[in-house]
């Protein structure tokens, strides 16, 4: 969490740096809200829908694992006092494997969805980028920044809805 807050402090200073510079210089600064993008665009809805239902597919998978080792454990736990020594080694070997197999299925399915979507999402931001470029070129912008990086900005210095507009158009 330290290392996020971290970023998102560099990403920011670095941000205002680069604005400061440019507003220093007399340059012309827009910026984009890339997150609105993704939930406003027809585009970006239809990847968040895709990726919500691949995300629920692999949550289900995982809770029925989570389930079925709940199951055993509940049922050796019940069971524990009257298993001999053998028995209770083996049973708590086959928690530990279950255990292990569901940790690797939760990481493998994390894995999964993070690849899917950036897999996804990749051909989005190349137009939505695309797009912004052509826009600052019309509007003769010499910078654009993500709204993310910024702590306040002019409305009519946002290309976002230009951008969404645009993008919907293309796809």
């Amino acid at each position: 969490m330290k290392r996020v807050w971290g970023c998102l402090l560099v990403a920011a200073g670095l941000g205002f740096v680069f604005c400061t510079h440019a507003v220093a210089s007399g340059e012309k600064i827009g910026y984009l809200d890339v997150a609105k993008v993704i939930s406003q665009s027809n585009w970006g809805k239809q990847i968040s829908s895709t990726l919500q239902g691949d995300q629920e597919k692999l949550t289900s998978a995982v809770q029925t694992k989570k389930d079925e080792f709940t199951a055993a454990r509940d049922s050796y736990m019940k069971k524990r006092s009257i298993l001999d020594t053998k028995a209770r080694a083996r049973k708590e070997q086959e928690l530990e494997q279950m255990a292990a197999g569901l940790q690797k299925l939760l990481a493998d399915s994390q894995a999964k969805w993070a690849q899917e979507k950036k897999t996804a999402m990749t051909p989005l931001f190349k137009k939505m980028y695309e797009i912004a470029d052509k826009v600052a070129k019309e509007e003769r912008y010499d910078l654009i920044v993500d709204r993310s990086a910024l702590i306040t900005a002019s409305p009519k210095d946002d290309i976002t809805s230009k951008v969404i507009s645009e993008l919907n158009r293309a796809h």
